[in-house]
């Protein structure tokens, strides 16, 4: 499922498949600002809260960073602008975050 939602303010894309949900803000580059497996109610990536929004939107790399330390996940890092390219590695999902 895909729809479009507000997050702080923000426009932005969740979307669902199966377990998994994640959040993209388009605005900021498409950084994937949530991914959580809600079956079993776990936060993959930490969400920025309400008073880091503007620390978020500073630091583009956030994203990558955080995905990155997950085991079962693989990011190539951005190159220039935002530019995520994100593997979970059990399920052979991809997503192409740009």
């Amino acid at each position: 499922m895909i729809r479009s939602c507000e997050w702080y303010g923000m426009r932005a894309v969740e979307f669902s498949k199966g377990d998994y949900t994640a959040l993209l803000v388009p605005e900021t580059g498409a950084n994937l600002v949530r991914l959580a497996h809600t079956r079993l109610g776990v936060e993959a990536v930490r969400t920025p809260s309400r008073t880091q929004i503007e620390e978020f939107r500073r630091r583009t790399m956030v994203a990558c960073e955080e995905i990155g330390k997950i085991d079962y996940l693989s990011v190539l890092p951005p190159q220039g602008s935002i530019y995520l390219f994100v593997n979970i590695k059990r399920t052979g999902i991809h997503l192409f975050l740009y």
